[in-house]
């Protein structure tokens, strides 16, 4: 009876730690889809829009970066092939930006004036601006030894698909010494995705990109896992192995622990994964208080005790029988 109730206990505690990993999850994606969103409504102000000069970038993306405190900034950038670089250079200059180039990141805080190729796509606009100057016309589309030129993968996989895409954890320009994430989604000529490849990229002018630091995307999230009792570690699946941890709420700066942490085979586990902007992430809860503890209450103690009670009463009444014959 004892063991019995032990395991349904148990299954009830796991089944109760499960909804509350589930409530977690449905949280975030809520918050990621209201990110994505976010990139959408940019995407489709600029498909609709003949031409986008800074102000007006400003005035309608801003009011999402007031909206949501996880978005580290808002940029678009646009198409830019080598003939027009020269004269875009220029416009982007006598736009409030005297110093405007084109740029390139060749290593952790080495950024210098991009090299000639047939094709770029500039940081052209961003916001909020002073937070993230450093980013201003670096071409997202060349190489970036730092973070394994993953974003040219990225851009090209959004563009051939026509939908947002993720870089996964990434070294961000404008906050080298945190971990950063990029979601990029493609716009096109007119808003017209199409169902052909060919023609998506022919009619491709550039990329809204959404760049999140990736503690303060998780926030929320970290708030109502601790409300619940609950750590968690969230990883990127499609990343490789030494850039898959992108957040763990057991360290204090929620990266990568000096020392691997075991896992305590007496507490509560949950693993779920989800669909991210074209990668698979995994959440892994772990039960610190409170849930897991349900599987050994009082009331198995009292099942135990009255096993233990009974066995001595009928024990005893065996020894006065037995007593009584001889």
């Amino acid at each position: 009876v004892f063991l019995n109730a032990q395991e349904a206990q148990k299954t009830r505690a796991q089944q109760k730690f499960d909804a509350v990993a589930q409530k977690i999850t449905a949280a975030f994606e809520k918050d990621i889809q209201s990110y994505i969103n976010t990139l959408v409504a940019n995407e489709r102000f600029i498909a609709a829009s003949e031409e986008v000069s800074s102000e007006e970038f400003k005035n309608f993306a801003g009011k999402f970066v007031d909206l949501y405190p996880g978005i580290q900034a808002l940029s678009w950038n646009k198409k830019i092939t080598h003939q027009e670089r020269a004269a875009f250079e220029h416009a982007l200059r006598d736009e409030n930006s005297p110093n405007f180039t084109i740029k390139d990141r060749f290593g952790t805080g080495e950024i210098e004036a991009a090299s000639t190729r047939e094709v770029y796509f500039p940081v052209t606009y961003v916001v909020p601006f002073k937070e993230n100057k450093a980013a201003h016309g670096y071409d997202t589309y060349g190489p970036d030894e730092v973070s394994d030129n993953v974003r040219i993968k990225v851009l090209d996989h959004a563009r051939d698909d026509g939908k947002p895409y993720t870089t996964g954890r990434i070294s961000v320009v404008q906050a080298e010494n945190q971990y950063g994430l990029l979601i990029y989604n493609p716009v096109y000529k007119g808003n017209d995705k199409a169902y052909n490849i060919e023609k998506r990229r022919e009619n491709l002018i550039g990329y809204i990109a959404g760049v999140f630091i990736i503690p303060d995307m998780l926030n929320a999230t970290q708030k109502t896992a601790a409300q619940h009792g609950v750590d968690f570690v969230l990883k990127d699946l499609n990343a490789s192995p030494t850039t898959q941890l992108i957040y763990d709420s057991r360290t204090p700066d929620y990266r990568e622990p000096a020392q691997p942490i075991p896992l305590d085979k007496g507490k509560l586990y949950a693993d779920i994964e989800l669909e991210v902007a074209g990668s698979i992430w995994s959440f892994k809860f772990i039960d610190k208080v409170g849930i897991g503890s349900a599987a050994h209450g009082w009331g198995l103690w009292y099942i135990l005790i009255g096993g233990f009670l009974s066995s001595s009463i009928f024990g005893a009444f065996l020894l006065i029988i037995s007593a009584h014959t001889v």
